[in-house]
């Protein structure tokens, strides 16, 4: 059997760039068609206000929310000349299926270096039909860009080893989504470019230092602290995955990786590194390094009881995907008997979860109608205009993101009440039937229980909300208009 192909190799069989792209853009298209409806959840809708805030000159604080992450804050302001639906949709489109297709472009380049289209295809299957990664790619999480980025620069260095510059380009730009880019950055400069000409050495340098500086240069303008990033991280890491011991959070990072993956795809990776050629490690190299690293970074962050989200694991998981490949692939190995029995059991794999993006799309249904009614109620100008002007505006802590964002309120003016404490003007509540998936989180929450101030009277309500008003001078000039109390 042919050799696994040298990343080296040049000849007319080298990935062709046109055919990558194609793969990305039937993949963005396809699943810009299964997911049907833009939806924003999460960190990324808190880009969406901070960006807004930029924008208009008024960004003070990062004080009530996530960390924030420059690339998509800066996104966020530059898309906000679209008007608030505009951005949203934007920043679906360019988070979610977008960077789904630009991770399937860069997954399918790497496998088809290594050995032929075949492979590519075989882990573009694989990648997109993990419900998970496509759940990821639905609601706009950022960290599909960041795979892209981090694959691509693979895909990159593959194509002409020891590049230098294309490839921390892009890792420069991940390093604006996640830190541990700072990692992978400094690691492949110190390798790609030890022995290139000063000038090449210095821009490299320049690209690794890019994305630290501008992420605590951010933090510095914004709130005086250049570390604010990190300080906010360490703390929301102790609230959450502080309440359990490293083990623990071992444990759920081997099953989510297993979720991730899928179990065949773990189970056939480590084949296609069982040949008798004895180069096939060396050309291997620039990827199990990669692997070795993100998989390291996220056991450190375990060990230190840092974030460990599953998101975390997109990497290694389109890594694995791709060594899975290789090994279903007889080009890839010795015996077209194994590469057979392997093809199909991946095979298997793919056809049980075919319809996962649609599954996607209809788990996320209600989180579409949810977000679409709020964008409804405050087109009332009865709801939008108190508000907006009202001194005390309260509802319970997590599901601030949507009705800050399309009300234009800053987030530091609204009050978090889950026990009906807070005397507000306007009280904003989920319906009965929504109120568990708002307001728990899987593993970290699981009281969904509110009390809606006393002495207030109910508003317009939707299915999914109600709005609640208090009787009283402080909004008299807002509510007497509409002939709300």
């Amino acid at each position: 059997m042919p050799p696994l192909r040298s990343p080296e190799h040049h000849s007319s069989r080298a990935p062709s760039w046109l055919l990558v792209a194609a793969v990305g853009a039937a993949v963005a298209s396809a699943s810009a068609l299964a997911f049907e409806s833009p939806l924003v959840e999460g960190d990324p809708l808190f880009s969406l206000i901070w960006g807004t805030q930029l924008a208009n000159g008024d960004l003070t604080t990062f004080a009530f929310g996530p960390t924030p992450h420059p690339l998509t804050v800066g996104a966020a302001a530059i898309t906000s000349v679209l008007g608030s639906y505009g951005s949203y949709a934007a920043t679906y489109a360019l988070f979610g299926p977008l960077s789904l297709g630009a991770l399937s472009a860069a997954v399918f380049a790497v496998a088809r270096r290594f050995v032929s289209p075949l492979a590519g295809v075989l882990a573009v299957l694989v990648l997109i039909t993990r419900p998970p990664i496509l759940g990821w790619a639905a609601t706009a999480r950022y960290d599909i860009a960041f795979g892209a980025l981090v694959v691509g620069a693979l895909a990159l260095e593959l194509s002409r080893p020891r590049r230098g510059i294309a490839p921390l380009a892009l890792l420069a730009i991940a390093g604006l989504i996640r830190p541990e880019a700072w990692l992978m950055s400094a690691a492949y400069w110190y390798w790609a470019l030890r022995g290139a000409d000063r000038g090449r050495r210095l821009a490299g340098a320049a690209l690794v230092l890019l994305a630290p500086v501008l992420w605590s240069g951010m933090d510095l303008a914004v709130t005086g602290d250049p570390l604010w990033s990190l300080h906010v991280t360490d703390d929301a890491s102790e609230q959450l995955y502080g309440r359990f011991t490293p083990l623990e959070n071992l444990e759920e990072g081997g099953r989510n990786l297993v979720t991730i993956a899928g179990p065949i795809t773990l189970l056939l990776a480590p084949i296609a590194l069982l040949r008798r050629n004895p180069p096939t490690i060396a050309r291997l190299r620039p990827l199990l390094l990669l692997l070795a690293m993100t998989v390291g970074v996220f056991l450190a962050l375990v060990a230190t009881g840092m974030a460990s989200s599953e998101r975390y694991l997109l990497v290694p998981a389109c890594l694995i995907a791709v060594l899975a490949a290789i090994a279903a692939s007889p080009q890839g190995l010795n015996r077209n008997g194994v590469a057979i029995a392997a093809a199909v059991l991946l095979l298997i794999q793919v056809l049980a979860r075919v319809d996962s993006a649609f599954s996607v799309r209809d788990e996320l249904r209600p989180a579409v109608e949810r977000n679409g009614e709020v964008r409804d109620l405050l087109a009332r100008t009865e709801v939008s205009r108190p508000v907006q002007r009202c001194p005390r505006v309260a509802l319970p802590g997590r599901i601030v993101p949507a009705w800050a964002y399309f009300s234009g309120r800053p987030l530091q003016r609204w009050t978090f009440d889950d026990h009906g404490r807070s005397a507000p003007d306007i009280y904003i509540a989920p319906s009965p039937t929504t109120a568990a998936e708002l307001l728990t989180r899987q593993r970290f929450d699981s009281d969904a229980g509110f009390t809606v101030p006393s002495a207030l009277v109910p508003g317009p309500a939707s299915r999914s909300w109600r709005v609640y008003f208090a009787r009283g001078p402080a909004c008299a000039s807002a509510l007497e208009p509409f002939g709300l109390p």
